[in-house]
């Protein structure tokens, strides 16, 4: 989807008119995040760090904001929820949980949610409904309601410069370091839980690698089966 609202300036403006989007759309929209919803992030977020030109979308819900670190030029697109649980973290510690890198655009209803370290670096892209997540819910005690057991948070994890992580993916890692590298492409439904290459695609549940850029032949390669990850 083109972003319509981090381009302020005429000559994108007028870009996006030529292209069929009309004055209305443009100007409706350009209100509801630049105006609206920088207001109301004011005030209802205190950030641990947040850059310059962010956009957070009003109809996003963030959690723990004073544990998130944002950076420059990120948008945080509609119905986005960004969370550090603090009512499940036994020792809170005085850092950010969560760091989001300058340029990263976080998709429609992405969830992410950091209780140990999720680290997302820089121009990343989200797409709609992706989620990450670095802790999971306590089940050892069979005679006690699982809500009430705890969170087990080992997990940590790293998406590199340039990742693209495709709707409705799932990247899930609560006992160990999880490293996407940088210029990965994860397909859309697909379900990570073991590092990944850089400039990797990778595609399934679990994912595996299906193709991986050649800089001998400046392609993206597909890759036979025997030369798929294995778990």
């Amino acid at each position: 989807m083109a972003d319509l609202a981090l381009t302020p300036k005429t000559t994108n403006f007028l870009k996006f008119l030529h292209k069929g989007y009309s004055f209305r759309e443009l100007f409706l929209k350009g209100i509801s995040l630049k105006v609206v919803s920088k207001v109301l992030s004011a005030i209802k977020y205190d950030f641990y760090h947040k850059g310059k030109s962010v956009d957070i979308d009003y109809r996003s819900i963030i959690d723990g904001a004073k544990y998130i670190s944002i950076g420059d030029r990120v948008w945080v697109q509609r119905g986005a929820w960004l969370t550090v649980p603090l009512i499940e973290i036994n020792n809170v510690e005085n850092r950010p949980y969560l760091i989001i890198g300058e340029g990263t655009r976080i998709g429609p209803h992405s969830t992410i949610s950091a209780a140990n370290r999720i680290y997302i670096g820089q121009n990343v892209l989200f797409g709609l409904n992706v989620t990450v997540v670095d802790h999971m819910h306590q089940y050892r005690e069979i005679t006690k309601p699982i809500s009430h057991q705890g969170i087990f948070s080992d997990g940590e994890i790293i998406i590199e410069d340039n990742a693209w992580l495709g709707a409705n993916s799932i990247i899930y890692s609560a006992r160990k370091k999880l490293v996407i590298g940088k210029n990965c492409v994860v397909a859309a439904n697909s379900f990570v839980r073991d590092d990944v290459k850089p400039f990797s695609v990778v595609s399934g549940n679990p994912a595996k690698i299906i193709k991986q850029y050649s800089f001998a032949t400046k392609v993206w390669e597909n890759l036979g089966e025997h030369e798929k990850i294995s778990h």
